[in-house]
């Protein structure tokens, strides 16, 4: 009892020489859920069955002792619980009662809140779509609110947690607000415009997710949203260098976001902007990829640095593993080629595009007008040998794809005027009509005689 006492006793005094006590930890009281009751049973199956039978009059007694008693009974007191308070809203409408509707949606707002409390932790609808759900009653339920800002960042938190799993209204309906904010105020452009990227990327995966199925509501939506920024006036170089002009400049160190930045503009075709070329420029030294060399190309392209232009653009060809963007990468290698009178190499890339996309028409009609306009004789009627070239060359064209057919059609008629005439083949020893000639020169074809 002395040991025991001095011990006490010396706790007490180095208390006393401390200028502070540590409290104790007060204990955590986690609240009991309400007892389930016989009585909330035999309501909730008297409720359930009225709703049901659609039968809501009958339904509103039994509803509400148990959503007062037993808020946790069962899950159907909020699904189908929704049905009757919806249900009830129509009707003080229907009656002119403002005073009910009001609160009825705060019921109904409450009770989103309630089975999120109780039932949050349901593996088919957790408590991420019930946030969604209220957010979208909310929408509807209160015209008044004519930004609904407070039912966006409802829906913000629940795609956050959902992504792709999302509800395809829930998707919809926030990009909607997304937009009318900005029309609200111009300075949430750049939020706006994340909004989209992020929305169309998760409609993007559910489309890709419903290939096979016959469901096309994600792709309808997806392409709704697509002509509504089109429309939307933020896509102008303008709105979109005013707004990331700043972010650029704060990281261009951050290739990440560089490389998000560039997306944007190549996505809205803004690759003109001094912000894009200074984003696809740091980007460039950090990592390079398809995507920065292909900006630093254009930009070089579009100054006339021409040499510049095809060495980045070469540099894109070989990280790229597309085939369609390395046609399009080496047709313009061939325009900037052929724009620099080098026909020879203006070909060569002209015909490596068609080897990576044969299905198209424009490397076709580059070359035939580089034959049509060569003259490799010194002899004119030799020269005239150069419009059958050209012909071949746009007869693969049209071959290639039915959409060039008019203009195709319309060249040939032309080039055809300038083919030798009869008289000029039969006193030629080099022309039989219908055999083969070789057209000198740089463009060294095979094609075939054939006289105007």
């Amino acid at each position: 009892m002395l040991l025991s006492g001095a011990v006490m006793s010396g706790s007490v005094m180095a208390k006393d020489k401390k200028t502070q006590t540590v409290p104790e930890a007060t204990p955590v009281v986690e609240e009991e859920e309400p007892a389930v009751s016989q009585e909330c049973l035999v309501n909730l199956s008297l409720f359930n069955e009225s709703v049901r039978n659609k039968q809501y009059a009958d339904a509103i007694e039994p509803w509400v002792a148990v959503y007062s008693e037993c808020p946790n009974a069962n899950k159907v007191l909020y699904t189908r619980g929704r049905t009757l308070v919806l249900w009830q809203i129509e009707q003080a409408k229907k009656a002119g009662n403002s005073q009910e509707v009001d609160r009825l949606r705060s019921l109904l707002m409450e009770m989103f809140d309630k089975r999120i409390k109780y039932f949050g932790d349901d593996p088919k609808q957790p408590a991420a779509y019930v946030l969604g759900l209220k957010a979208l009653d909310y929408v509807s339920l209160y015209p008044e609110d004519t930004i609904k800002t407070t039912a966006y960042n409802w829906m913000r938190q629940s795609i956050d947690e959902r992504q792709a799993e999302s509800d395809i209204d829930v998707l919809d309906t926030y990009l909607r607000i997304s937009l009318n904010m900005f029309k609200a105020d111009s300075e949430k452009a750049e939020n706006y415009i994340n909004d989209y990227l992020m929305i169309g990327n998760l409609l993007a995966q559910v489309i890709e997710a419903n290939a096979e199925s016959a469901d096309s509501t994600a792709f309808y939506v997806k392409q709704n949203h697509d002509t509504f920024f089109a429309l939307s006036g933020v896509a102008t170089r303008e709105i979109l260098d005013k707004t990331y002009e700043s972010v650029v400049d704060k990281n261009l160190n951050n290739v990440d976001e560089l490389e998000r930045v560039m997306k944007l503009y190549s996505r809205t075709r803004n690759t003109e902007s001094e912000v894009y070329f200074k984003a696809a420029t740091a980007a460039h030294k950090i990592r390079p990829s398809v995507e920065s060399a292909h900006a630093l190309a254009a930009m070089n392209y579009n100054r006339n640095e021409n040499q510049q232009a095809i060495r980045y653009f070469e540099e894109a060809i070989k990280m790229s593993d597309n085939n369609s963007d390395k046609a399009d990468f080496e047709l313009t290698i061939g325009v900037i080629y052929n724009k620099l009178g080098n026909n020879v190499n203006s070909r060569e890339h002209l015909r490596r595009s068609l080897s990576y996309n044969p299905n198209q028409c424009e490397p076709y009609l580059i070359i035939a007008s580089m034959y049509a306009a060569s003259k490799p004789y010194d002899d004119p009627v030799l020269n005239k040998t150069v419009y059958w070239a050209a012909v071949d060359q746009l007869i693969r064209a049209r071959n290639a794809s039915a959409s060039c057919a008019s203009k195709v059609n319309s060249r040939i008629a032309q080039y055809s005027k300038n083919f030798p005439n009869a008289d000029e083949i039969f006193f030629r020893q080099e022309f039989t009509e219908g055999g083969s000639f070789t057209v000198g020169g740089w463009i060294g074809e095979t094609t075939t005689c054939r006289s105007k």
